[in-house]
């Protein structure tokens, strides 16, 4: 009887635990501060997965990190949680009429005093891939 309750116990949770991001933050890349602070809360669906809600100058977009793959139009994007710290997102998107594929693999990583995004950008075009290195630190305020 026990082992059946622990057994449902683990199943109906998550197995993985996300960040707690909840907050506002200034976010700044190579140096360059973004003015508008970046605002985040979190909640957790009737899943039991972790939704953040970013809000930066006035649009509002929503994180779901169930790991499940979204497309919308020509944009996919994938989210999930490592662990307590981190998060693993996974983006592309097409615009068609420069002929020119994105793709972004990156890192969310919670810090002490906010989060540090690093993320590697591939452009594909034309049988051409260029890529380049991304950090963005943002500080909670």
């Amino acid at each position: 009887m026990l082992k059946t309750m622990i057994l449902s116990l683990l199943i109906s949770s998550p197995l993985i635990a996300c960040p707690n991001l909840t907050g506002k933050y200034i976010c700044s890349e190579a140096g360059n501060t973004k003015e508008n602070p970046t605002v985040i809360t979190q909640s957790v669906n009737t899943d039991g997965v972790t939704v953040y809600t970013i809000v930066f100058e006035g649009n509002e977009s929503k994180v779901v990190t169930d790991g499940q793959k979204r497309v919308e139009g020509t944009s996919t994007y994938q989210y999930s949680c490592i662990n307590d710290k981190q998060i693993k997102v996974d983006q592309s998107f097409t615009i068609e009429n420069f002929n020119l594929t994105v793709v972004i693999d990156s890192i969310l990583t919670k810090t002490n005093d906010g989060y540090q995004t690093n993320a590697t950008i591939k452009y594909h075009q034309d049988g051409s891939v260029e890529e380049e290195q991304v950090v963005d630190n943002c500080t909670k305020i």
